[in-house]
């Protein structure tokens, strides 16, 4: 099946071509009769059985006139069976209308060229990248390459040299691209990422080297090429048996003898935790405790060295799904704009972290809270630009959580919202006037009429400062009196919004260049005062990602599909897959 829906392929088979019927004559070539193409394009090997030249197709009538010679001809009536209208078809057209339609990867004998046996070489490594070179290859196509086969006829001859570069366009832009293209999957960042140019990338690689520019498309962000190195170790460990799964049982804590532990201490040394060589401890001690608290800590699980339920389950993950875990994060490398640029700021939304870095290595990082999984209140993956914060902000009360959660607190105790210095505005403008708290005031919180705001201040769930990157979700970071909630290792806890752990340093972080902004000033503006909007010297691009998979100091870590995207990726893939093929 065509790599792109609706194009006409059939190599060394009938293929319909703009009304016309596309000679058998190589058909021949598959029963093992020899066939080849002599100088100019003409078959030389006995023709077979009814086979003569009234039997050869005819020229399309839009043959365009630069089309000369059988060979160009037969090309010309190839793309003209290409139906699909997109932009890697129209590429592949333009490239060979610019070249006179030569033949881009087979000589004139019908010999593949050694630019062309490099690039099928190619495909084979191809799951270096996470990629299934299946989905690029095909049997007949192969038979030219491995059997040395040879087309019969022009027609066949032109049938694998566009196919050849069908595939090209394929895995050139899924390299480049990714593979997935649905927007419910597949992230828009607010900088997409450069569109490959299919007919460029076509042309330099029909000129030689076509398998090194074919790596040269895939993302170069060290991140990636991280994962890549992860990959090809964890693949190794999967064809080599993987690593032992952990007998259930009870908590293995400091100084306990367990049958468990040689298994334990074996299953640590393959992923690297504990070190190769040396024989289990004989107890559970502190030379295994240590092992176990440098896999939990890049599993992001609780650090406490013990074998327990949570990090059972994470060590019995299988080296097969690790391998599938890292293939589906190489995938959305895939989307992601070439540079986050010289300053931004990142969340990893499944590792509860936030990472900001600018070009003078102003760099931080620090524990954040996001939206939870279990309330249908996930926090979005996407990217926008931070504009400015405020100071002391207001909390404008969604106003679900004002009538489901506030509301019937008010009518079971008079002085909840005033407990919580709730007030009750017409607008969330800054200087919209609060209303009185009343029975009917409160009633018409309910029935959506008026809303909810929390004023400014320590109580305030936003904390002191709030960070605001405009969108249409009303997402933003913002601090919290709840600090002790950065305490839990897992902190899927908000309504969607971003907690962050250090709102002095990432308000300082926002606010460099700004010479009226000390951390001193930052400080006092959060703890006296009003409310303060404050605009950035240069806006600053936030990404919110969603990475369970990822190198950080040269070690691989795996988080939880938190919000089950990794099963709706890995569903697109592979549905994706059993298209393609």
């Amino acid at each position: 099946m065509s790599l792109f829906p609706s194009a006409r392929r059939g190599v060394f088979a009938p293929r319909l071509a703009a009304g016309l019927v596309t000679s058998l004559t190589g058909l021949a070539l598959l029963a093992g009769a020899p066939a080849v193409l002599a100088q100019d394009g003409n078959q030389t090997a006995s023709e077979t059985p009814g086979n003569n030249a009234d039997n050869q197709p005819g020229q399309p009538l839009n043959t365009p006139p630069e089309a000369k010679g059988k060979m160009a001809k037969a090309v010309a009536r190839r793309l003209d069976g290409l139906t699909t209208d997109n932009e890697q078809i129209k590429a592949i057209k333009a490239f060979y209308q610019g070249n006179a339609y030569a033949l881009a990867w087979f000589d004139k004998d019908g010999a593949p060229t050694d630019n062309a046996r490099d690039f099928w070489q190619a495909i084979d490594r191809v799951s270096d990248q996470g990629l299934n070179p299946a989905t690029y290859r095909d049997d007949r196509l192969g038979q030219v390459f491995t059997d040395n086969r040879r087309p019969g006829s022009p027609d066949q001859l032109a049938d694998l040299d566009v196919d050849l570069s069908e595939r090209f366009i394929a895995l050139a832009h899924d390299l480049h691209s990714g593979v997935i293209d649905d927007p419910a999957i597949h992230v828009q960042w607010q900088e997409p990422k450069q569109p490959l140019d299919f007919k460029s990338a076509l042309m330099a690689a029909s000129q030689g080297n076509a398998a090194g520019k074919l790596a040269d498309l895939a993302p170069q962000q060290p991140a990636y090429q991280a994962l890549v190195k992860a990959l090809a170790r964890y693949q190794d460990i999967a064809d080599q048996g993987g690593w032992p799964q952990i007998p259930e049982g009870e908590v293995l804590r400091e100084d306990m003898k367990d049958p468990r532990i040689a298994t334990l201490w074996q299953r640590l040394q393959v992923t690297g935790d504990a070190p190769d060589n040396t024989p289990a401890p004989k107890t559970y001690d502190s030379t295994i405790m240590s092992a176990m608290k440098h896999f939990q800590t890049r599993n992001g699980l609780k650090v406490d060295g013990l074998l327990g339920p949570s990090t059972r389950d994470a060590l019995n993950v299988t080296a097969d799904e690790r391998v599938d875990d890292i293939k589906l994060n190489m995938e959305r490398w895939r989307w992601m704009p070439a540079s986050f640029g010289k300053r931004y700021i990142a969340v990893n939304v499944p590792a509860f972290e936030l990472d900001a870095h600018d070009a003078d290595g102003n760099d931080l990082s620090m524990k954040v809270i996001v939206g939870g999984s279990y309330n249908d209140k996930e926090t979005p993956i996407f990217g926008d630009s931070m504009q400015y914060l405020v100071f002391r902000p207001f909390w404008n009360v969604p106003p679900s959580i004002a009538a489901d959660e506030i509301v019937p607190e008010q009518r079971k105790n008079p002085n909840y919202m005033a407990s919580k210095h709730y007030q009750i505005v017409r607008s969330f403008g800054p200087n919209a006037e609060p209303l009185a708290v009343t029975p009917a005031n409160v009633n018409a919180v309910a029935q959506g009429d008026l809303l909810v705001r929390q004023a400014g201040g320590p109580n305030n769930a936003l904390g002191l400062v709030k960070f605001i990157f405009p969108n249409d979700m009303a997402i933003y970071l913002h601090s919290t009196a709840a600090t002790q909630l950065f305490d839990k290792t897992e902190r899927d806890l908000s309504h969607g919004c971003v907690r962050v752990e250090n709102p002095v340093a990432l308000a300082t972080f926002a606010l460099n260049g700004d010479p009226e902004w000390s951390r001193a000033d930052i400080d006092r503006a959060m703890h006296s005062g009003g409310r303060k909007r404050v605009d950035l010297p240069a806006s600053i691009p936030v990404y919110m990602l969603y990475w369970t998979a990822f190198v950080e100091d040269d070690t691989i870590n795996f988080r939880a599909d938190l919000y089950d995207q990794d099963d709706k990726l890995d569903n697109a893939l592979k549905a994706k897959s059993a298209v393609s093929l």
